[in-house]
């Protein structure tokens, strides 16, 4: 399966309601045919006051491996799970 912009927005909605409880912030969604990664979460950050404050958050889908069905949803969630814990 290639991923396409309404299957990966409808699995972030979901994966935010299940797991977050709806509290991530939404992120600007961005399919790109890479070679090298499934999928990467990408964002700023900034000090202040001795806080890390992140901000201006895209996730970067490619779409150039053909995974199956089941596969997507656990590249997404493993990006989520990893990236969105940490600057939480």
């Amino acid at each position: 399966m290639i991923p396409d912009l309404t299957f990966v927005i409808a699995t972030f909605n979901r994966f935010n309601t299940q797991i977050f409880g709806g509290t991530l912030p939404v992120p600007r969604f961005c399919l790109t045919y890479a070679r090298t990664f499934h999928g990467k979460l990408v964002y700023k950050w900034r000090r202040h006051l001795l806080k890390k404050e992140c901000y201006d958050f895209e996730m970067r889908i490619s779409r150039d491996f053909d995974l199956p069905l089941d596969s997507p949803p656990k590249r997404i969630y493993n990006i989520l799970n990893f990236r969105f814990t940490d600057i939480s």
